[in-house]
């Protein structure tokens, strides 16, 4: 009974040190913290990093991006062949490119316009 009786007094006793601890750091988020996304950062892609954030560019831009040094290390890229694929109705086209410095892959999902 003792050993029961001690285990919940721990819970307590860490749940109200963690009330106190939120209280004054603020570490749980708050329900207008929730509803409008302030200081939350969700996971997700990036601009183009998949079909559903794919960029659209004109012929000019999609130049540019296949030229575009490696995020990671800034070196020089070469741009590999390109792949087309087809995502909620709209014709892709997946632009790859390898780094020459860091060996990095990347590749963007784009919408070219006319």
């Amino acid at each position: 009974m003792i050993t029961i009786i001690g285990t919940i007094l721990i819970v307590i006793v860490t749940a109200g040190i963690g009330f106190l601890v939120d209280r004054k750091w603020a570490v749980i988020y708050r329900k207008k913290q929730l509803a409008t996304g302030s200081g939350l950062a969700l996971p997700g892609h990036a601009a183009g990093e998949a079909p559903a954030t794919a960029l659209e560019v004109t012929a000019f831009a999609l130049e540019a991006l296949r030229r575009k040094n490696c995020d990671a290390c800034r070196g020089e890229t070469d741009a590999l062949a390109d792949d087309t694929v087809t995502f909620d109705g709209r014709d892709l086209l997946v632009v790859h490119a390898r780094c020459r410095r860091c060996n990095r892959g990347r590749s963007t999902y784009v919408f070219v316009r006319n």
